[in-house]
C-alpha cells in the first residue's frame, strides 16, 4: 500500500457505504509496478445503469460561486489561474449537507450558508467517506500529508 492510501486510512478513510468495493486507483507509483500485467484488456462495452439523481439548482449554484468566487474552499485551487480563459469561473460546489441526508424531500438550500466551491479532486476527496469529510478535516488531512512528505512537489504558487 502506498504511503498516501496509508494516510488516508489511518485518518478513517472507509468506501462510500457498505459492501461497496473501494474505488481502484487509476495511479501506482513507480515502486509498485513491479510486477504489474502490461497486458492489453477490452474496455468500452456499453452497461445500462440505473441510479438516483437529487436535483440541483442552477440558481443556488450561481449565487454560491458569486459570494465565494470560483475558487477551491478546500486547496484554494483557481482553474483560471492555470488553465486561462478557459477555466474562468469553472468550479464544483459542495453541499454541506449531502442531498442524500434529505430522503428524496426537498429543502430550501441557503447557498451561502449551505454551499461551498470546491475543485474536482477535493470534491472527490471530501467524498470518500460517508458521511463525507468536512471541509476543515480534508484541509487537516492535506497539512498532514505535506507534513510527512506526501504532498504535492510543486503548489500552485509555484508553477
Amino acid at each position: 500500500m502506498g504511503p498516501l492510501l496509508e494516510l488516508l486510512a489511518s485518518n478513517g478513510f472507509a468506501p462510500k457505504a457498505a459492501g461497496r468495493k473501494p474505488t481502484l486507483s487509476y495511479w501506482v507509483p513507480n515502486s509498485e509496478k513491479d510486477g504489474f500485467d502490461s497486458e492489453a484488456n477490452e474496455e468500452g462495452e456499453r452497461v445500462k445503469v440505473s441510479v438516483n439523481k437529487y436535483e440541483r439548482s442552477p440558481k443556488n449554484r450561481d449565487a454560491c460561486i458569486r459570494a465565494y468566487g470560483a475558487l477551491c474552499s478546500v486547496c484554494e485551487f483557481d482553474f483560471s489561474m492555470t488553465y486561462g480563459k478557459i477555466g474562468d469561473g469553472y468550479i464544483h460546489v459542495h453541499h454541506l449537507t449531502p442531498l442524500n441526508a434529505l430522503k428524496g424531500k426537498p429543502q430550501k438550500i441557503d447557498p451561502i450558508k449551505d454551499l461551498r466551491p470546491v475543485c474536482p479532486n477535493c470534491h472527490e476527496m471530501l467524498h470518500k467517506t460517508d458521511p463525507p469529510y468536512t471541509i476543515e478535516r480534508l484541509k487537516e488531512i492535506i497539512v498532514r500529508a505535506n507534513d510527512l512528505g506526501l504532498g504535492s512537489k510543486i503548489s500552485r504558487h509555484e508553477a
